[in-house]
């Protein structure tokens, strides 16, 4: 979540029209519109990444590999009703780290696993693309590699 710009309590003495905003002689202080909102985040003189999505005052990264890794200071712009000009701040700065499994689940048994001797239909089971899933997502290649192993004089079962 992004911060808005704020105003500085020390200079709402400052001068008198500022003065005027926050009164408590006359008792309630007509106030001034201290409203921001946050109209463009990009990488400091660039863009936003593809991989970076902005939804209100939300900044997510979305990134998929550690082609992405690195140290991003991001350019805040908030549009506000007591400047003419929108204030733009180097306020964020996302450090993306290289992303590190830490367990890879299993996918779940495949369904029946026993076939009749001559059955009119073979049993397929799919070991190609088995769904081995990497903890966190890092998106990593994962190449997999099947082998049996049948000791000699097993049983048929």
């Amino acid at each position: 979540m992004i911060s808005h710009a704020t105003v500085n309590e020390s200079t709402k003495t400052t001068s008198p029209a500022i003065r005027a905003c926050y009164r408590t002689d006359l008792g309630a202080a007509p106030g001034c519109d201290e409203t921001t909102a946050i109209i463009q985040v990009i990488e400091e003189g660039s863009t936003l990444p593809a991989w970076f999505d902005l939804t209100g005052d939300t900044l997510t990264i979305n990134a998929v590999d550690n082609a992405e890794v690195r140290v991003y200071t991001m350019e805040v712009t908030h549009s506000t009703t007591f400047e003419l000009a929108p204030i733009v701040y180097n306020t964020v700065t996302v450090d993306l780290r290289v992303c590190a499994i830490t367990r890879i689940d299993p996918p779940t048994a495949p369904g029946s696993t026993e076939q009749l001797i001559f059955a009119l239909s073979p049993l397929d089971i799919d070991l190609s693309s088995p769904g081995f899933v990497q903890q966190p997502a890092c998106g990593y290649a994962l190449a997999e590699t099947f082998t049996w192993e049948i000791a000699s004089g097993a049983p048929i079962t």
